[in-house]
């Protein structure tokens, strides 16, 4: 099976894809999108990310805390610099 990868610029958005991948990242001039087909699943945009749906997989941080994974045990929410 051949692969073929583009790239397609129509002069105000920049689209990077694969013929094997329902995946696709489009640059504009105001963001950066990845779509699944037609359905746009995170962007970046006005010094913001927006993801529809996140799986974060040990730890997160927001501000001065971390929220992290404690297996069986739940999480914790701690004060970064006190772990």
């Amino acid at each position: 099976q051949e692969v073929q990868e583009w790239a397609r610029f129509d002069g105000s958005k920049l689209e990077l894809g694969a013929s094997n991948s329902t995946f696709k990242a489009v640059l504009s001039n105001s963001e950066l999108a990845f779509y699944q087909g037609s359905n746009k699943v995170a962007w970046l945009s006005n010094n913001e990310l927006h993801v529809l749906t996140a799986v974060i997989t040990s730890a997160i941080g927001v501000g001065s805390y971390r929220f992290t994974d404690e297996g069986s045990l739940g999480f914790s929410l701690l004060l970064k610099g006190s772990e």
